[in-house]
């Protein structure tokens, strides 16, 4: 197999990929020829995890065909446990425990016709790897405190309901004859992690943890809506008590989101009504305080505007805004009615008027923003978007951000700003074009717009402090002053590129992305083709980071997200480096600081390698190392990347195939450009000998050279 991908050293704008496959003749009697059947029995790592400590190694393995498998790896006492069908692990934050979703097998789904079988829950013991199963659960939480586990089982109606739940507040009886509601919750089990005790919850539509481990806050929905209500069970406390957040009969309760520090839940109250629509409520319940804040409610709604059950809702870290979105009327959702089905008979086929009668038009028009295909496709996502808007807790007032004239508005965490954007105006053009958008700074406190760029074809962010908006425009990147309302041209002055020097593409050059921001909004971080460049927000003073190692040994450097909860770099912070060679392909790992200029090398050799994570509260890294022989399978390492340790072996079998070589070539094109491009040969490859190929062409596939899984 030969595979030659064009690469341009200088400045050329034609990119050519060549691929040449072999058969594998004359291979080795101890090595096998690859089958359709072999390809599907290889397996792909899917949602790779590592506990707080770095101590737990999680992934999930996944065949081309059939059932995939979980596997738990204890670095400490070097124990490896496997779970069979499991999939998406998740880690308790004390590293014990280990939650999982087993799904059912697969020749079981297929062959089952109308009751399809339910996933199933598999919760394992990291230190000696007992495992207990729990039968049809829909979903799983593990508490902040890894003491609790609360999972929620699917809807079973082959077996009688249970009775409700005894939540704090008298009953209601439930009357013959009495309406059912629209949906009923389930089962919910809480289990004690250190005693292994559990209790069960009824007719539990909705369910969450706080942040804090003091509360499982759950929605009750009972056959016929008499004890609909949220309640909340202290689970701090040794007696458990329970109590009534809010009961309303009929009424549902959903989107629990709780604010990352003290216990404040925000929530959506659903008022069912057989006279008009549905009436939504925005309500936040404070658990310290035990009281309840009506925060936004249908008749608040801007007029023409509703809250949509369907809803995104977020807090800010601090927990002192609470966004959420708004919706038109027009698009209010419609409750389907239940209309027989009218069964249709041979003779219907051939039936003219009933042929007529399922026929639809399009009406087209010159003057549409949009050509009707593009209307039908983003028709669904229009009568489901939201809009924007934010609830402030100090002043207990709801400001609307977003709207239909500029309807994309982003939650930020600063307690200012955000961005809005906006293609309306350009709607017609986009269709021929491409994305071009309007960039507005809005102001949480009352919605006020201010336009600051028009016309953008690429990013703009916003600083995490609110300061300041970067954005990239005719090809050079500007930094924005919210409060002077000055623009500052950061690259101007500067004899590199930061657009895309390898643009081939009918469109203006795209910029090369943003890095990240230094504290308090004081530097920001940029990319060129190569290295990493550090802005002052002050007076726009440029330094390299990278020192231009990047640009003189034509290694591409791109910072590392250590942490995905941190929104900046500290000022003097050890930075971590990928690296990309774009002349030999192959990947490392590099580290420099945010304050100066310089790298040093960490690893690097011939293989790809894959950055996953770092461990939150140790010195431990995970990521995938490959190259055309070897599968990217998991390794760890320390800091310093010394002490690498492989960790899965996903795909032993590999080494029972003729698998053949990959390796680099260069030549000139008919116009003297230099090129590169890999070759890939058979097993027992015979220099001189004649061999059928496949040409393969495209733009840049050379960074393939040390890649497997692209060949599976």
């Amino acid at each position: 197999m030969i595979f030659f991908p064009r690469f341009k050293i200088r400045t050329a704008y034609l990119f050519i990929f060549i691929l040449i496959f072999c058969v594998s003749w004359g291979q080795p009697q101890t090595q096998k020829t690859l089958t359709f059947e072999d390809i599907m029995r290889f397996k792909e790592i899917r949602n790779p995890g590592i506990s707080d400590d770095g101590q737990i190694v999680v992934y999930g393995t996944q065949p081309g065909r059939g059932d995939g498998d979980a596997f738990i790896h204890n670095l400490k006492s070097g124990k490896t446990f496997r779970i069979e069908r499991g999939s998406r692990p998740v880690i308790s934050n004390n590293s014990l425990w280990v939650g999982l979703t087993v799904p059912p097998k697969t020749v079981d789904l297929a062959n089952a016709k109308k009751d399809k079988p339910k996933q199933s829950m598999a919760l394992v013991f990291t230190q000696t790897g007992e495992v207990d199963i729990f039968e049809n659960v829909d979903r799983f939480e593990l508490s902040e405190d890894s003491k609790w586990l609360a999972f929620k089982l699917f809807v079973d109606e082959t077996k009688p309901k249970e009775a409700p739940a005894e939540p704090a507040g008298e009953k209601t009886p439930i009357k013959p004859g009495d309406k059912p509601q629209r949906n009923t919750g389930t089962t919910l089990v809480l289990r004690n992690l250190e005693t292994g005790e559990s209790s069960k919850i009824f007719y539990v539509l909705s369910f969450t943890l706080d942040k804090a481990s003091k509360y499982l806050v759950y929605s009750i929905a009972n056959p016929n809506g008499s004890e609909n209500g949220l309640y909340y069970m202290e689970l701090s406390e040794a007696d458990m008590s329970q109590g009534t957040i809010l009961k309303e009969m009929n009424a549902e309760f959903s989107n629990l989101v709780w604010t990352d520090t003290g216990s404040r839940l925000a929530f959506l109250v659903k008022r069912t009504s057989s006279e008009g629509p549905d009436l939504m409520s925005l309500q936040i319940w404070e658990g310290t305080a035990k009281r309840l804040i009506e925060a936004v409610t249908s008749h608040a709604a801007p007029k023409g505007w509703m809250i949509p059950d369907n809803n995104r809702i977020s807090w800010t870290p601090d927990g002192s805004r609470l966004f959420f979105g708004f919706k038109p009327e027009e698009f209010r959702d419609e409750i389907p009615k239940d209309e027989e089905k009218v069964l249709i008979q041979e003779a219907d086929l051939f039936d003219r008027e009933k042929i007529l009668a399922e026929r639809g038009v399009d009406i087209w028009h010159w003057n549409d923003p949009l050509i009707i295909p593009s209307q039908k496709v983003q028709w669904p996502r229009k009568k489901n978007q939201t809009y924007l808007a934010v609830f402030d807790m100090s002043s207990q007032k709801f400001t609307q951000l977003a709207d239909e004239d500029i309807p994309e508005v982003r939650p930020t965490d600063n307690p200012n700003y955000s961005l809005g954007f906006s293609e309306i105006p350009y709607q017609k053009e986009i269709t021929w074009y491409g994305n071009v958008q309007d960039v507005y700074t809005v102001r949480l406190k009352d919605g006020k717009k201010h336009k600051i760029v028009s016309r953008l074809e690429d990013q703009a962010i916003l600083s995490p402090s609110g300061r300041f908006v970067v954005y990239f425009k005719d090809k050079h990147w500007n930094l924005y002053n919210i409060e002077s309302q000055t623009i500052l041209n950061l690259t101007e002055k500067l004899d590199v590129p930061f657009y895309d020097e390898d643009n081939d593409r009918p469109q203006n050059a795209s910029s090369y992305r943003i890095s990240g921001w230094i504290k308090e909004d004081k530097a920001v971080l940029l990319y060129d083709k190569f290295d990493i460049w550090r802005f002052s927000t002050k007076d726009g003073q440029a330094v390299n980071l990278t020192g231009g190692e990047g640009r003189k040994n034509q290694l591409t450097f791109r910072t590392l997200q250590l942490d995905s909860d941190l929104s900046f770099f500290e000022d003097n912070e050890r930075l971590y480096l990928s690296s990309y060679s774009n002349l030999e392909k192959n990947f490392g790992f590099y580290s420099c600081r945010a304050d100066r200029s310089g790298v040093e090398k960490l690893l690097e050799e011939n293989k790809r390698f894959g950055f996953l994570s770092k461990a939150k509260n140790a010195d431990t890294v995970m990521y995938t190392r490959e190259d055309f022989e070897e599968f990217p399978d998991i390794w760890t390492n320390n800091m310093e990347f010394t002490a690498a340790q492989k960790i899965s072996e996903v795909n032993p079998q590999i080494k029972d195939f003729a698998w053949g070589k990959a390796e680099l070539v260069e030549w000139s094109s008919a116009d003297g450009y230099p090129l590169q491009g890999v070759l890939i040969k058979p097993a027992n490859y015979e220099p001189g000998k004649r061999y059928p190929v496949i040409v393969y062409y495209y733009r840049f596939f050379s960074q393939r050279l040390y890649e497997l899984t692209r060949w599976l």
